[in-house]
């Protein structure tokens, strides 16, 4: 829903923020809940594709960068690399 939003009205309509200040607070909630540092990077994850969708890419970037360096403390590498990748095509995109 906060995707198709930012691709239709783009990131600087007021309903669209409204929108994704909601889904961010929500998110955030359902993570606080959990209280588990892997759902937390998978949030990341997930913000930074919706920051993408939305044209925000250096938004999308550094939150990727949250996301890799909080893997890297939960010491899974695999996901690690796999965030690195999605920063590595994000960068390419850009030029």
């Amino acid at each position: 829903m906060v995707e198709a939003a930012f691709k239709e009205r783009g990131p600087e309509d007021p309903e669209v923020l409204e929108l994704y200040r909601r889904w961010l607070e929500s998110r955030e909630a359902e993570i606080d809940i959990e209280n588990d540092p892997m759902a937390v990077i998978h949030f990341l994850v997930e913000q930074a594709e919706l920051l993408t969708e939305a044209g925000l890419k250096q938004q999308a970037w550094d939150t990727l960068q949250d996301a890799r360096m909080a893997a890297h403390g939960a010491g899974d590498d695999e996901l690690f690399v796999k965030i690195e990748a999605k920063m590595d095509e994000l960068e390419r995109d850009n030029k």
